[in-house]
């Protein structure tokens, strides 16, 4: 707790550092979601004591913590209640409701919040909700800028396309004039496709002091003071009881998103462990979920989870890319040179993931040289396809769930290469030998699916 924290900071700051979500702190509290949130937002400045006293207990606050906790609320400034003439945000307004997302919600606010973090950028696997959070941060935001600007960069392929394409959106030859000692918050949508345009984002934080950038990427944008929020895919159930499942995160998204397209749809003890089954199948995926919703909209559950190679949507004001997994992974990829795509074709014969060590070794059988340090890069080979794990690169959510389709998948080079180095391996060191460090589950090649 540090000093002159507003309440909506201490609060959150609070019941992040105790693990709980804002429905969890609700349940134990017996104050809505709906009222935490607005303390969070600073929607509500002071509430009543009853609620402060319920949080306090709720959160397990030590005597000089409860004081501190009321003192924030005593002393906020009260509400301005005269009519202000606020500056829309000039970003699409949310159509559907954020699932799962509160604690990252949180933690992207308090950022673009405080006026000494300049950029901050989410970073995740294709599919995983980057631009509903950014929207729903922007917005949530807004009250503390004079004005909020995004810019969609998906459609651009040229890095020195941004500069022209963010004057266009601002209706000005000179943004960084335009922008000047403002308090703004400028809004980035998939930056990963034009990252060399960093350096353009560079120097409009350096032109304009008050500026704030959040951006979304696969990869980070490498600058100085870049503030990064990876976003994981929604929790998955471990469990097939009804009861469990109907809080988990992926599980109530399948649920809501299946209701707004099939009225009547619930959770029961009849498709609930299809209902699971599918939820891990999809490992939690955001978009993979509201896919196969829309599946669910004249199917069961268990005829979608049979068919969960093939998902697709019919959402006609959806990008291209979100209209399936595979459009996904397409749109992804479609930057990589032929050499990125030989090395990610060589990934997909990886079951469970990919060391380094071995990504290298493998091509070394073939051609008796190690593949290029500067080829094994996840930059490079697509990391909306592939996501860090302990020590080793396993493909994401998309990529596992279609079969991917690059000219090296089923080449015999691919396959001499892996038999020589799985050769190798097994050879190599005694049967009863332990490594010293156990390595990641990624030594196991696997035809694949065709």
């Amino acid at each position: 707790m540090q000093t002159g924290q507003t309440l909506s900071e201490l609060l959150a700051e609070l019941r992040c550092s105790r693990g709980l979500s804002q429905e969890q702190l609700a349940e134990q509290s017996g104050i809505s979601v709906r009222a935490i949130g607005e303390i969070e937002r600073g929607a509500t400045r002071r509430p009543h004591r009853e609620t402060l006293r319920a949080l306090a207990g709720a959160l397990g606050l030590t005597p000089e913590q409860h004081a501190a906790f009321t003192r924030s609320a005593r002393t906020a400034p009260p509400p301005d209640t005269r009519r202000q003439r606020t500056a829309r945000p000039m970003l699409p307004a949310p159509v559907s409701s954020i699932v799962g997302r509160s604690d990252d919600l949180a933690a992207v606010l308090r950022l673009v919040r405080d006026p000494a973090v300049r950029l901050v950028t989410i970073t995740g696997t294709g599919g995983v909700g980057k631009t509903r959070l950014a929207l729903e941060a922007g917005w949530q935001a807004a009250s503390r800028y004079e004005a909020v600007h995004g810019l969609d960069l998906s459609a651009l392929r040229e890095p020195d396309d941004v500069p022209q394409a963010l004057a266009e959106s601002l209706r000005t030859p000179d943004p960084a004039t335009t922008i000047g000692d403002g308090r703004w918050l400028l809004v980035l949508d998939s930056f990963d496709h034009v990252a060399a345009a960093a350096t353009h984002v560079a120097a409009l934080l350096a032109g304009c002091p008050r500026l704030t950038v959040l951006a979304t990427s696969r990869s980070p944008l490498r600058l100085r003071g870049e503030h990064l929020w990876p976003l994981a895919p929604l929790s998955t159930p471990d469990s097939d009881d009804p009861e469990v499942l109907a809080g988990n995160a992926a599980v109530e998204l399948l649920v809501q998103r299946t209701v707004a397209v099939r009225p009547g749809f619930a959770l029961t003890g009849d498709n609930a462990a299809a209902v699971a089954a599918l939820c891990r199948r999809l490992d939690g995926l955001p978009l993979a979920l509201e896919l196969a919703a829309a599946r669910l909209r004249t199917q069961a559950p268990s005829q979608v989870l049979a068919q969960v190679r093939d998902l697709h949507g019919d959402t006609v004001d959806l990008p291209d890319r979100h209209l399936s997994l595979r459009r996904t992974v397409e749109w992804s990829t479609r930057g990589l040179t032929d050499p990125d795509r030989r090395l990610f074709g060589l990934l997909g014969a990886f079951a469970g993931g990919a060391d380094p060590v071995d990504v290298e070794a493998v091509p070394g059988r073939l051609r008796r040289r190690r593949w290029p340090r500067t080829a094994w890069s996840p930059s490079r080979t697509g990391s909306a396809c592939w996501t860090p794990s302990g020590r080793s690169w396993k493909p994401s959510s998309p990529a596992r769930m279609i079969e991917t389709s690059t000219p090296d998948t089923s080449s015999a080079w691919s396959a001499t290469a892996i038999r020589g180095w799985a050769r190798s391996r097994t050879t190599s060191a005694p049967p009863s030998s332990t490594p010293s460090t156990p390595r990641p589950p990624c030594c196991t090649w696997r035809p694949c699916a065709r």
